[in-house]
């Protein structure tokens, strides 16, 4: 018998069948059987830029909101529609300015995504600090334990030199440089975080000149095994332009996390007393 054409007391002897559930378990449940033929919408193909963003390029005074929207790093299914509406509202507020929270993942010390902000720690906060300084490839001797050209390959059909970079603590980034123009044009490395570890590969393209420096304008981030792409493109670059001092202070949940930990890192008084005592 189709799913289609079953009542609710049918699906819910099924449901019970397969998680292996006594059917008194179902007893005293209602079951409302209902069709939602746009539910799988969300898992069809589609290319980027089918959807709209939530602030349209250019956009000043308005915005979309709603599951159909392009929501970088977002999943779908299992976020109900009321909170995919949210995040994209929030997504166009924080672009609009309303929201006074800033990109914290430049400074190397917390990160924040859906499950809220947390202080990155280990290998995660080293690797993620290394990743931040200025000109990290010129500093590749302090950056980086061992470093060595491995072999040739190809990018694209462009011949190019395989660098690897191993740093003392993390995984290694392999860069491949153009043997034309020496222009970094792909990087591969292995993140860890919440999820466990990723393989990540970023393309970069589009050079361009600013102030006689080329700086690859478009960078396309691939996850392995997961239909996950993130692309940055840099639209401006300004230099020697004022930045207001509180541009990089943590938000309040942020402060607020720092404080309990250096709360919980701080020696008791009778440690300080006994650590004194103890001094010759």
């Amino acid at each position: 018998k189709p799913m289609a054409e079953c009542h609710g007391a049918e699906i819910l002897r099924e449901l019970c069948g397969h998680l292996r559930f006594d059917l008194e378990t179902m007893e005293s449940a209602n079951c409302i059987p209902c069709r939602m033929p746009y539910i799988t919408s969300m898992f069809m193909p589609r290319l980027n830029g089918d959807r709209p963003l939530p602030v349209p390029v250019g956009s000043r005074n308005f915005a979309f909101i709603s599951l159909f929207v392009e929501i970088t790093d977002d999943v779908v299914f299992t976020v109900t529609a009321a909170s995919g509406t949210e995040r994209s509202a929030e997504k166009a507020e924080w672009k609009h300015g309303a929201f006074t929270k800033c990109l914290l993942e430049v400074l190397g010390e917390w990160f924040e995504g859906k499950a809220g902000p947390r202080l990155l720690e280990g290998e995660e906060k080293e690797t993620k600090a290394r990743e931040t300084v200025f000109n990290a490839e010129l500093q590749w001797r302090k950056l980086y334990a061992k470093t060595e050209c491995t072999e040739t390959a190809d990018v694209d059909d462009h011949p190019c030199y395989k660098v690897v970079f191993t740093p003392a603590t993390g995984a290694p980034v392999t860069t491949y440089y153009d043997k034309k123009s020496y222009l970094p044009v792909k990087q591969e490395t292995t993140v860890s975080g919440p999820m466990g570890k990723m393989a990540l590969t970023t393309l970069l393209e589009d050079y361009q000149k600013s102030d006689a420096v080329l700086i690859a304008r478009r960078m396309t981030t691939l996850v392995a095994g997961a239909p996950v792409k993130q692309i940055i493109v840099i639209e401006k670059i300004e230099q020697n332009t004022d930045i207001p001092a509180d541009r990089f202070a943590p938000p309040e949940p942020v402060k607020a996390l720092l404080a309990k930990s250096k709360a919980e890192t701080k020696p008791a008084a009778g440690e300080k007393e006994k650590k004194a005592e103890s001094k010759p």
